[in-house]
């Protein structure tokens, strides 16, 4: 699941870095490719696109995957689709799809420019006041000393 902070970039100039699989699933390689992010509301059914280019300094190879920059706003007026900047009004659940493209303009999932589907999953994104912190996991510890033994003949 990628988690997205609503409007990060406008308030402090961090962008949300996301870790995605595209490198190993990517169609052809190359320097002038770019993938169309396309976010659908899980309520209203609102899509939103925006494309992250590969020579633009939005991505990052790490081991065999790629770091893509996010760069949500609030203010519609100065969102570039093109640049790795989207809208995605109101927080909540998105569905996602990454295509990848040899156009770094069309933002239509349905142009001929589009080589294929590439990744799809889930998105969610929340406020930028909320100041949750990702999910920790700690491992589990047995303090148990009793031993069970199964006997089978």
């Amino acid at each position: 699941m990628i988690r997205i902070r609503q409007n990060l970039n406008e308030v402090n100039g961090i962008h949300n870095v996301v870790i995605l699989s595209l490198k190993d699933k990517e169609f052809t390689a190359g320097e002038n490719l770019s993938w169309l992010i396309v976010f659908t509301n899980d309520y209203s059914k609102r899509e939103s696109s925006c494309i992250i280019q590969n020579n633009a300094g939005s991505i990052t190879a790490v081991d065999d995957k790629y770091a893509v920059r996010i760069t949500e706003k609030t203010n519609l007026a100065s969102v570039n689709y093109t640049r790795n900047e989207i809208q995605l009004s109101p927080v909540g659940s998105f569905s996602y799809e990454i295509y990848q493209q040899d156009s770094l303009t069309n933002l239509d999932k349905t142009n001929s420019a589009v080589q294929g589907l590439v990744e799809s999953g889930k998105a969610y994104l929340y406020p930028y006041s909320d100041a949750q912190e990702e999910v920790k996991y700690t491992q589990y510890t047995d303090t148990d000393s009793d031993t069970n033994y199964i006997y089978v003949e």
